[in-house]
């Protein structure tokens, strides 16, 4: 993959400067960070694609340092969005779209973990 990375890459890398996208719904006190079933973005590649206000336009309380509860709906405006801007945006909302929606087969909400 070209933007995201799964759990045992970011490890190998030694970095920690990387939003998480946990399956399901994070719970402070039964979930760990850096799940294996996890995929990561590292904070340059959100910063440069803009990843961020994207997903600020359709969820307004993202947390680009917290958690942030994604449905399926907002996921689907998400992508919508994106595909109206296309380019490397796009591209990146496509690599990791067969993660959500294995992830949606399961669980009603995806988290994205910040900083």
């Amino acid at each position: 993959m070209k933007y995201f990375i799964t759990e045992t890459e970011r490890r190998n890398s030694g970095e920690t400067c990387y939003h998480e996208f946990y399956k399901g719904d994070w719970n402070n006190e039964k979930c760990i960070y850096w799940n294996e079933d996890s995929l990561s973005i590292h904070e340059d590649n959100m910063d440069t694609l803009q990843l961020d206000t994207l997903i600020s336009k359709v969820v307004p309380y993202y947390n680009y340092y917290g958690e942030t509860r994604i449905d399926e709906n907002q996921w689907k405006e998400i992508y919508l969005l994106a595909k109206k801007q296309s380019g490397e945006l796009f591209c990146a909302i496509c690599e990791v779209s067969p993660w959500v929606e294995e992830n949606f087969k399961e669980y009603s909400v995806f988290t994205i973990l910040g900083l």
